[in-house]
């Protein structure tokens, strides 16, 4: 009984990794956890193992999506799986690197079962492998907080590195522990984790949540765990950005290409603003893609992720990075634009997607990869998707993809007083936990019609039963509520009612 006791205090701080876990065959929105019977090997060393996934051993879905690995070691008996429970953990796992594996450190000689798990770029569950290792190594040093590892802390890393806020709004900041073996723990509630705001008044922290006060200005979060600093800074700004909007959702790029990607915000009075310099951007992995101020280089083939983030709103953009072989081996039949003939007016900005397609009659998105020209840049300016009204006017767009062309027709219209605006259908039905995206449009005096979608405010009565954003309704639960739309001192009301 003593020994079962000693053995358990061992792997304490192992078992940190991972929390204790229950339902191992599936998650909590309900998608299967694949169990493993191939693809994950364990290597010994002197003071424990490395772990290996060999994705061609894995099922195809787990391959496709697997980034991130998280390793826990049992000792004296293999763990029962039903006793545990997944919701637990899904947030303690390792960016996965092949080159080097999943490092972990044993206490001493003995059988150990280790449980490997699988996961996503959003950090939930693909699958899991419980194995078995006779380790006959002797190491003293059983880890250091928590980490599994004789590992020592390197340094500290955040979510944010900066945080844009309006008065009174908030976000989640998680901070983390990288340590000299590559192993990362999140610290975030740990009690040796101490964050200090240089002005309360300007911004402060409590369990892991920044909240922007009353004062317009910037400040510094010091964040101080095992000897180690680190410094987050937060500002605060006067003017709230309803919501923000990439100017692509996707790209793909050519090793050593750059891209700049905008960003726009729509504020509590309608404006449509440049926010690009403003925002926060980050990359889930900079050895693939690297961001910098919405600059994006590409320095790797494979995909990644690249997050944008302003007054606690984000938006996410998915960057493939390819070979110049694989860029000159596309090649497209046709050229196909989401929308035709385009009007605008002066200053704004409007997506337009591209659509290739091939020879077997696949249609492939070609926003980023098409040449942009334009017959009148006074009047439209045309980049990556994105065309940007000038003076009134009438001007041509053209694209191209080596040898195909296409051309559309864009519209700058002087702005006149709004009649009206419209919004179709004034009643909608939806189901819970889905989405629907609408659109509104302003009816000039001329009779003149404009998409103002991104430009109008969208606001909801009761955003417990529906949120919405830009126009995208994102369904909560069941009840009916109003959504009232509003532009250049004109509204309507839509009913929802949500099933």
């Amino acid at each position: 009984m003593k020994k079962a006791i000693i053995m358990l205090m061992l792997f304490a701080t192992l078992f940190s990794i991972l929390p204790v876990i229950g339902n191992a065959t599936s998650r909590s929105d309900g998608k299967e956890i694949v169990e493993l019977t191939k693809g994950i090997e364990h290597k010994l060393n002197e003071k424990g193992f490395v772990t290996y996934v060999n994705i061609d051993d894995l099922p195809e879905d787990v391959a496709d999506n697997f980034r991130r690995i998280g390793v826990a070691s049992y000792g004296g008996s293999k763990p029962d799986i039903s006793r545990f429970k997944w919701v637990d953990f899904i947030t303690a796992s390792s960016l996965y690197d092949d080159t080097r594996g999943y490092g972990s450190v044993l206490p001493q000689s003995g059988t150990y079962y280790p449980m490997t798990i699988l996961y996503d770029v959003d950090n939930m569950p693909l699958a899991y492998q419980i194995g078995t290792i006779e380790f006959t190594g002797n190491t003293t040093d059983a880890g250091s907080s928590g980490t599994g590892s004789n590992a020592s802390l390197d340094h500290l890393e955040a979510t944010e590195q900066e945080i844009v806020l309006g008065v009174g709004k908030s976000q989640k900041l998680k901070v983390y522990a990288i340590y000299t073996n590559g192993e990362e723990k999140e610290v975030t509630a740990d009690k040796g984790l101490v964050i200090r705001s240089e002005s309360a008044a300007i911004a402060d922290i409590k369990k892991g949540i920044v909240t922007a006060g009353n004062k317009v200005g910037s400040t510094n979060l010091v964040i101080t765990y095992l000897g180690k600093k680190l410094t987050i800074t937060v500002k605060v700004t006067k003017d709230t950005a309803m919501s923000i909007k990439a100017s692509t959702k996707k790209t793909i790029l050519t090793v050593g290409d750059t891209k700049q990607i905008k960003l726009a915000g729509t504020f509590s009075d309608g404006k449509v603003k440049d926010i690009t310099n403003l925002a926060v951007w980050t990359t889930d992995d900079n050895d693939i893609a690297d961001i910098d101020t919405g600059e994006v280089e590409a320095v790797a083939e494979g995909t990644t992720t690249i997050t944008a983030n302003y007054n606690g709103l984000t938006v996410a953009i998915e960057v493939t990075v390819i070979s110049e072989e694989e860029e000159e081996a596309i090649q497209y039949v046709s050229l196909v634009a989401s929308n035709k003939n385009i009007k605008l007016l002066p200053g704004d900005e409007k997506t337009i997607r591209i659509y290739g397609f091939t020879e077997d009659g696949q249609k492939v998105e070609v926003t980023d990869e098409v040449l942009w020209q334009t017959s009148k840049s006074d009047v439209v300016d045309a980049d990556s998707g994105i065309l940007t009204a000038g003076k009134p006017g009438k001007a041509v767009v053209y694209v191209s993809h080596g040898s195909t062309e296409f051309a559309f027709n864009v519209e700058v219209i002087k702005e006149k007083d709004v009649k009206a605006v419209i919004s179709s259908p004034s009643k909608i039905e939806i189901k819970k936990g889905s989405e629907k995206q609408l659109f509104a449009e302003a009816l000039y005096i001329d009779n003149v019609k404009i998409d103002v979608t991104d430009r109008a405010v969208w606001t909801v009565k009761n955003d417990s039963i529906l949120e919405v954003d830009g126009g995208t309704l994102t369904a909560l639960k069941k009840g009916k509520t109003i959504i009232t739309v509003k532009y250049k001192g004109k509204f309507t009301n839509i009913e929802v009612t949500v099933k």
